[in-house]
């Protein structure tokens, strides 16, 4: 199978990808009743790698100006989560005869939340804004190894053994033990350092060796889906045996045979241009939705849930995931559609 080796630019099938992996995440967050939600659960793991991986992908001969600016980018979306859920508090606190400025005050981190932050990427205010966060590390990391080399081209082969290495510590503790029903805590390696760089550089080294790749194992369309499909039985018959840590060892598997499927199939077939343009704004929407959803959630246990369990109590449990998922959807397009005018507004005064 021939892969299309291209500059970086626009993969559909990656942003509709993206877009999916976001349902999944509401799907941790507003998990839906057993016997399913675990089910659903332990599927959803493979959206966190998978958007490492894009993003290393993507930046496959990046030069320092490229990464700066978007490393810039996150720091953005990480603000603006970050002051969606304080205004979100703030709000409530209001409509609960509450004091604002007493919340803000209280809500000021204290020096553990802060080292914690810096160190293992845990927001202080919103847990899942940790992947920002360990993000930007990635980022810094990988602007710091490429500003190394200076106008040389980069050899990108100490940033993979780096990769290997924090992978191994990451593969013992967070995907071996857990399965040995150890008490190491898995989540211990859910930040930048042993989850995102080696995950950003399986996605890299896939990007620099997708044709030797193509030409050494000829990964066919049928052959990708196979080891996807395999990848998500073994990671379900994982979670049934034994239990999973922060992610299953199929998931390993599913995640790049899933990168080399959407690099070798980069097109959506759509042709008419609103479909197009619904397809390209997928990547968009899955960040907004990936901020907004969490907030959704406590709005909905605070005022919908109560609603809901009287009125249809059987229904209630099923609804949650859904009704989440529906008003972090409507809320990203919004999103979506306000960034276009400003860019638009902006783009016209220039």
């Amino acid at each position: 199978m021939q892969l299309n080796v291209q500059k970086a630019q626009r993969n559909q099938s990656m942003e509709v990808c993206k877009l999916i992996a976001s349902f999944f995440v509401v799907f941790i967050h507003a998990p839906f009743p057993l016997p399913w939600g675990p089910m659903v659960d332990c599927l959803a793991t493979f959206a966190v790698p998978m958007f490492f991986m894009i993003t290393g992908y993507f930046n496959y001969g990046a030069d320092c100006a490229a990464l700066k600016r978007r490393t810039v980018h996150i720091v953005k979306l990480l603000v603006i989560g970050t002051m969606v859920h304080i205004l979100y508090a703030c709000v409530v606190t209001e409509l609960e005869g509450g004091s604002t400025i007493a919340y803000l005050r209280a809500a000021i981190p204290d020096p553990d939340e802060v080292v914690r932050w810096i160190v293992l990427h845990i927001h202080p205010y919103a847990g899942h804004l940790w992947y920002l966060n360990a993000t930007i590390a990635v980022y810094l990391c990988f602007w710091g190894y490429t500003r190394f080399f200076g106008e040389k081209q980069v050899n990108y082969r100490g940033f993979y053994t780096l990769c290997l290495n924090l992978f191994v510590i990451c593969f013992l503790f967070a995907v071996v033990e857990p399965a040995m029903d150890n008490e190491f805590p898995a989540l211990s390696c859910r930040n930048g350092w042993f989850f995102g760089l080696p995950m950003f550089g399986i996605g890299l080294f896939l990007r620099e060796h997708q044709q030797q790749i193509a030409d050494a194992f000829r990964p066919t369309t049928g052959k990708l889906l196979a080891v996807i499909f395999g990848g998500a039985a073994f990671s379900l018959l994982q979670w049934y045996a034994v239990g999973i840590g922060l992610i299953p060892f199929g998931m390993l598997i599913m995640v790049p045979a899933l990168m080399l499927l959407m690099a070798s199939h980069p097109s959506v077939p759509v042709r008419r241009k609103w479909a197009v343009g619904v397809v390209n704004s997928c990547g968009a929407l899955s960040t907004w939705i990936y901020i907004f959803h969490l907030m959704v959630c406590l709005a909905y246990d605070q005022y919908v849930k109560p609603v809901l369990a009287a009125a249809r109590p059987e229904l209630e449990h099923w609804l949650f995931p859904l009704v989440v998922l529906g008003v972090s959807f409507a809320l990203a397009v919004c999103a979506v559609w306000v960034q276009s005018c400003v860019k638009r507004i902006f783009g016209k005064k220039r």
